[in-house]
């Protein structure tokens, strides 16, 4: 046999398999989506239009948007600002998310997946009128930990869908509070002039008793001024000190302000270029381990009523902002 004809044979043999293969792929029956699966937790256009948030979980969240597009905690005390980034994740996943696919239809089956009425959560999405938007009931997790079983409303069918949501719920309300002094106000690359004065016996085992000021010159270069003089202060000592200032975070809320009559144990002020001034006031004495704190400025966070918010700080933290001058000069 010609090695033409060998190769035609090939050809022929290769059409024929082919068109076996595709014949085969075109009988074969269509993988089906299980039955209830991509349904989405959160209605498409539902996300724009949310002005209220209502997590039944750990604790009880109400979170509330103003006119502005701001959100807030709504607390039985006060009504505080909230992270605004941790609000925006959750609705982005919540919009996100969809179920897998549908584990029963029967209501009295709920008790086994946790979502009686004694064991769920809740995530209740309601309009600027009071409108309930969706509310979607979250249950256990399943056996791999990455899927909870939830339904809808009062509806009986129980789905699967990704557990993600389920870690917003199992936040406390500081979770969703700002607790950022500055909010996102200042930046390192803003500030060119800082004051610290303090006049506390002990904190982190040191003495702090000391007034000085870091000024940025012309050549970008930090001077360092206290009673001694002007010298030279470490660029990388100074940044990583405006960084602590800038990111300075309270550990909660504090649940009073300090007495009218009581003086400041520290103070550090920011100025920036266009002249204007952020300020920190330090209150508590030596030797504590939490300390009040209260920032004041252009756009610093304030409650819902426009008063401060004083926050509690932990000394350790409160130490990286209340940096002794020798640590800082080359």
């Amino acid at each position: 046999m010609s090695f033409r004809r060998r190769a035609a044979i090939l050809a022929a043999l290769s059409v024929v398999l082919m068109a076996t293969l595709l014949l085969a792929v075109l009988r074969s029956p269509r993988r089906r989506a299980p039955q209830g699966a991509g349904i989405p937790l959160a209605a498409a256009g539902t996300i724009d239009e949310v002005s209220g948030i209502t997590l039944a979980g750990r604790d009880t969240i109400r979170l509330q948007r103003d006119s502005d597009g701001s959100w807030w905690v709504r607390t039985t005390e006060r009504t505080l600002p909230a992270r605004q980034s941790r609000v925006q994740q959750f609705l982005r996943q919540l919009a996100d998310s969809s179920t897998s696919r549908r584990v029963t239809t029967r209501a009295e089956l709920w008790p086994e997946f946790g979502l009686d009425h004694n064991s769920a959560q809740r995530v209740l999405l309601e309009a600027a009128d009071g409108e309930l938007l969706a509310e979607v009931v979250y249950g256990r997790r399943s056996e791999s930990g990455d899927e909870a079983f939830v339904r809808f409303g009062a509806a009986d069918e129980v789905y699967a869908a990704d557990a993600a949501v389920l870690f917003y719920l199992e936040r406390e309300s500081i979770y969703w509070t700002e607790l950022r002094l500055f909010g996102s106000t200042l930046s390192v690359d803003s500030i060119e002039q800082l004051a610290i004065s303090a006049d506390i016996g002990d904190l982190g085992g040191l003495p702090h008793r000391y007034s000085y000021r870091l000024q940025r010159g012309s050549d970008a270069a930090w001077r360092l001024t206290d009673e001694r003089g002007e010298m030279a202060a470490r660029a990388d000592q100074v940044r990583e000190l405006l960084a602590a200032v800038v990111s300075l975070e309270g550990a909660r809320v504090a649940p009073a302000a300090p007495s009218a009559d009581a003086a400041p144990s520290a103070e550090v002020t920011a100025e920036l270029a266009d002249g204007s001034r952020y300020r920190l006031e330090v209150y508590g004495e030596a030797g504590a381990e939490q300390f009040t704190v209260v920032a004041s400025g252009p756009a610093v966070p304030l409650d819902a009523n426009r008063e401060p918010i004083f926050y509690l700080i932990n000394d350790w933290t409160l130490g990286r902002v209340l940096r002794l001058p020798r640590d800082i000069v080359e």
